[in-house]
């Protein structure tokens, strides 16, 4: 502080702290590109609102030479936290998709933004015996297999275990992406899954597909 001029003078620890705030507010916006499918409007709403007031205050202190680029990156990153739910409560411990309770959540925003959808659900057939036969572990490996195979299936979804043995894909798309997605998973199906001990599992799956209201039930 000048206390001649009676203001503030910038000097070497300031401008690490403005080249923070900077660093900040490009790590937000590119985290909320890549991540803009999978969030909820009102989360990215949080997280954009919080970047703005960084950027409010780094000009704010440029200009007016006022020391509040630290207490806006304070409020931002506390907000930020709060706002956001803990990753386990939205994901699914044993596959590492989204949970239902997170589908619920995701597909009230589509429904509020009117936006066009489909949904896929996957129920494996008889999981109960699998668990017995090769045990629990084993179980959880297979399942494992399946939501790695949906999450990776070149299409612009995303991914949700519905239930035990049951997933769900969400498809930001029109009917033919449903039909393409559900023939390659039929067709998945038809080859075996590997154990922990890479002993060959034959499963089979019942697929339904919904595309604007139209149900469709198919069994591999």
């Amino acid at each position: 502080y000048n206390w001649d001029g009676k203001q503030y003078v910038y000097n070497q620890g300031v401008w690490i702290l403005v080249l923070l705030a900077l660093v900040y507010v490009a790590a937000c916006s590119i985290k909320g590109i890549r991540h803009a499918d999978r969030a909820v409007l009102a989360r990215i709403a949080v997280v954009l609102i919080n970047v703005l007031w960084v950027v409010v205050a780094f000009i704010a202190q440029y200009k007016l030479q006022v020391l509040v680029v630290n207490f806006a990156m304070a409020i931002a990153a506390l907000s930020i936290y709060f706002s956001l739910q803990n990753p386990k409560m939205v994901m699914d411990a044993v596959t590492g998709q989204f949970n239902r309770r997170f589908m619920g959540e995701f597909l009230q925003n589509y429904f509020a933004n009117k936006k066009t959808f489909s949904v896929i659900v996957v129920a494996m057939d008889d999981f109960k015996f699998i668990n017995k036969t090769y045990g629990v572990d084993n179980g959880d490996n297979l399942l494992k297999q399946v939501g790695t195979f949906l999450e990776n299936m070149k299409a612009q979804k995303t991914v949700f275990r519905l239930g035990a043995d049951q997933f769900c894909v969400v498809i930001r798309k029109e009917k033919e992406d449903s039909d393409d997605i559900t023939r390659r998973i039929h067709e998945r199906f038809k080859h075996p899954w590997y154990s922990d001990n890479q002993a060959s599992i034959m499963m089979s799956a019942s697929i339904c597909w919904n595309v604007r209201g139209m149900p469709q039930i198919s069994d591999d």
